[in-house]
């Protein structure tokens, strides 16, 4: 029988779902990102983006998801468990993935707006211990040959397959991903990885 919980949030996020309003909009000078390794909320306060931090973006959806690296800056990396996960509420669905730096992450997020994930579908599996890092895959992307390497001081990508772009680990900040389905069946269609404004790779079906 199928998983009778959404994929994503729904009952406790009214908003989701709905397209984003074209009306009463307001052109704004470009915002300009400062080059630091935290490209999310590094002025916002409480709630906000840390160093490390990966979101999952979803094409016209209302919600990102963070993965949170849990290990104190003392600490050895936590091998078993080394990311936390959540849904943060954003203050209007993203159409396209170039918004997420074209405006100051207060304008993206609304911090204080959390719901933790319920599908199996977005956690991940560890797959392998290296150095003082694990590999993990996002389990709705599994057999895509793109895996995480998760460290202390963040997350990148890394591809299993030969001749792929990032057989070597890249930084990322977060992914783009297009689907059908939502919110119980969803259809992978398209995903990008990138570091800032760059994209590293991406995978079509």
């Amino acid at each position: 029988a199928a998983d009778a919980d959404p994929v994503v949030p729904s009952e406790a996020a009214p908003d989701d779902f709905a397209e984003a309003s074209e009306e009463n909009t307001v052109q704004e000078e470009p915002f300009e990102v400062e080059d630091t390794r935290l490209l999310f909320g590094e002025a916002d306060g409480p709630g906000a983006a840390q160093a490390g931090d990966f979101f999952l973006f979803i094409k016209d959806y209302s919600w990102s998801l963070r993965y949170r690296i849990t290990t104190p800056a003392d600490s050895d990396l936590d091998t078993e468990r080394p990311l936390d996960l959540e849904w943060v509420k954003l203050r209007k669905p993203i159409s396209d993935p170039a918004q997420l730096t074209e405006m100051p992450s207060s304008d993206i997020f609304e911090w204080d707006v959390v719901e933790p994930p319920r599908h199996n579908g977005f956690m991940y599996q560890v797959t392998e211990v290296v150095g003082s890092g694990v590999e993990a895959v996002i389990n709705f992307f599994q057999g895509k040959a793109l895996k995480m390497v998760v460290q202390k001081d963040g997350i990148s990508l890394v591809s299993k397959e030969p001749g792929s772009e990032v057989l070597e680990p890249r930084p990322v900040t977060h992914c783009w991903v297009q689907v059908m389905g939502l919110p119980f069946l969803p259809i992978l269609q398209y995903i990008a990885f990138f570091d800032w404004d760059e994209e590293v790779t991406s995978w079509r079906a």
